[in-house]
């Protein structure tokens, strides 16, 4: 496992000249400057363009760079996303176009760089406090000496798989520096490691969150307990607490009891020891599903609150969608059947 990276408070002297970037609105814009771009580079000598890019395919990470002018590429594998991201392959892929044009900086009077990751664009432009700092610098490092050396260097957005072949060039580089070939189930030896590569602190985050939520999701599918609200909601998801929002605490507490099967109803109430027996009025057992959509106690009720159109169906589709739920736990406070909601229930009848 490679090191994990340091980021420091970012100091960016005030007299530094910052690197040359531009990015376009919209792909047809990017792709009519790049072939502007394209065309002055034909007529200027010493004007060639690089092209980059980062890929993940199947957890493997990786970069590349090419100059198709004087035929020359570079790549190199960035570990696993558990180490790596895209973003730090197209910040390598940067490193790298820089690295080609240092080496030939005999030829090179003018670089443009094109890359379609406008994430690294922007951090290169303004560095921060955020992970793959290390790769940042060593952009900048690279551009600064670029400049020494009288290269005129900037980076320009170009939209991805827009049939510029320079950047699909670099596209086909990172996936082959992978592991990836061309063909179903084709593999082949990853380009050589990034020698300097350090572990994303991003990376590392989202891999342990990844971790967790199998974790709890292993633990909700197998557990003992919560098994009505399991049945509802087989899935963890933040989704599920849109069904709360904008609702009265009255309509929400009704909602977790209905959904947990935790409500005062016959059915928990005789499970509980709190009643006689579990059966509603109208014979049949008084659970929550059986009161919202089967009771014929409150079949009239049932029509008030759904227009005839949209009848509840669906036990599971009722709790999971919000304006429906609202609608399930107003229902079931005005059948006055939970005792703890009767002001509630009489505050509703006024209004209705």
């Amino acid at each position: 496992m490679p090191p994990i990276e340091v980021i420091r408070p970012e100091i960016i002297c005030p007299w530094t000249e910052p690197p040359k970037i531009y990015i376009t609105k919209g792909t047809e814009a990017g792709k009519l400057e790049h072939n502007q771009i394209a065309r002055e580079a034909k007529n200027n000598l010493g004007h060639v363009l690089a092209y980059t890019d980062g890929s993940e395919i199947k957890g493997e990470v990786g970069a590349s760079a090419c100059i198709p002018e004087l035929g020359t590429k570079a790549a190199n594998y960035m570990g696993t996303n558990q180490v790596s991201t895209v973003y730090a392959g197209e910040l390598r892929g940067l490193q790298l176009a820089l690295d080609l044009a240092l080496k030939h900086s005999l030829l090179i009077r003018r670089l443009t760089i094109f890359t379609d990751n406008q994430a690294a664009i922007q951090a290169v432009a303004k560095p921060r406090n955020h992970s793959g700092q290390y790769l940042v610098h060593g952009v900048r490092e690279r551009l600064q000496a670029a400049q020494m050396l009288g290269i005129q260097a900037a980076i320009h957005w170009v939209p991805s798989h827009v049939d510029i072949d320079g950047n699909e060039q670099a596209d086909i580089l990172a996936k082959m520096a992978t592991g990836w070939r061309e063909g179903e189930g084709k593999t082949g030896p990853k380009a050589p490691t990034f020698p300097s590569l350090q572990s994303l602190s991003s990376a590392a985050k989202r891999t342990t969150k990844a971790r967790l939520e199998a974790y709890w999701a292993n633990k909700w599918e197998k557990g003992e307990t919560g098994r009505e609200l399991y049945r509802l909601a087989p899935k963890i998801s933040k989704q599920r607490l849109r069904v709360h929002s904008d609702i009265p605490k009255t309509f929400s507490a009704t909602l977790t009891q209905i959904r947990t099967g935790k409500v005062a109803l016959k059915s928990y109430l005789y499970r509980i020891k709190r009643a006689p027996n579990s059966r509603c009025t109208c014979g049949d057992e008084q659970t929550g599903r059986h009161v919202l959509i089967e009771c014929p106690n409150f079949k009239e009720l049932r029509k008030a609150v759904w227009p005839y159109n949209s009848q509840p169906q669906s036990f599971k589709a009722i709790l999971n969608q919000a304006w429906s739920a609202k609608k399930a736990a107003q229902y079931m406070v005005r059948t006055g059947l939970l005792g703890q909601f009767l002001e509630a229930r009489n505050r509703l009848e006024v209004t209705n």
